[in-house]
């Protein structure tokens, strides 16, 4: 079945772990590595910038360069390690629990992956080496006449690892070899 033509059933192994870029800039070591939230929806869009200009004979081209792209990732739950992990915040790991936010906090650079199923039966998992996340709002509605459901959503982007790649993409025909692909990119220990 020709890629453009599949349908994805479903995402799962939304993993994350901190990303390191090598004093020299040549490469990218991962740690702290876990699987993230429930996965409900993943969308990668490309960035993409045209520049048209006049060609030496005369004629009109236009210039496009990708720019990485954009994520949106539609999960639950929203936990304190998560928020600790990608936006730099402060997280007592004991029996306080309580997570801080400071003003010099910033986002930290992460290695993202994950997979999906396809509709023949195969699976298709993705890394992105380079993201970087941005924390959304924080909402709380009182429920007057019912409840309201919302799903958390953060947005982000990928951007070029030492190489100029933003997204790999990796086919398998199981599972377990989807899962592992993932682990693997992210340094995760398999169990």
């Amino acid at each position: 079945m020709a890629n453009g033509n599949r349908a994805y059933w479903d995402v799962k192994h939304f993993c994350v772990a901190q990303a390191e870029l090598a004093e020299s800039g040549a490469s990218i070591t991962y740690t702290g590595g876990k699987t993230a939230w429930d996965l409900i929806s993943v969308s990668i869009t490309p960035n993409v910038i045209s520049a048209p200009h006049t060609s030496e004979t005369g004629g009109r081209k236009v210039r496009y360069k990708s720019l990485g792209a954009d994520i949106t990732v539609g999960h639950e739950p929203e936990t304190q390690e998560m928020r600790a992990l990608l936006f730099g915040h402060e997280l007592d790991e004991g029996s306080a629990k309580e997570l801080a936010y400071g003003i010099q906090d910033v986002p930290r650079h992460v290695g993202v992956a994950f997979y999906r199923a396809l509709n023949d039966d195969s699976f298709e998992s993705v890394f992105l080496p380079w993201a970087i996340f941005s924390e959304g709002t924080s909402e709380a509605q009182a429920a007057l006449d019912g409840v309201n459901y919302a799903t958390a959503t953060t947005n982000g982007s990928a951007e070029a690892d030492p190489s100029g790649v933003y997204q790999y993409i990796k086919g398998f025909a199981t599972e377990q070899e989807a899962v592992s692909w993932c682990n693997t990119k992210l340094n995760i220990q398999q169990s």
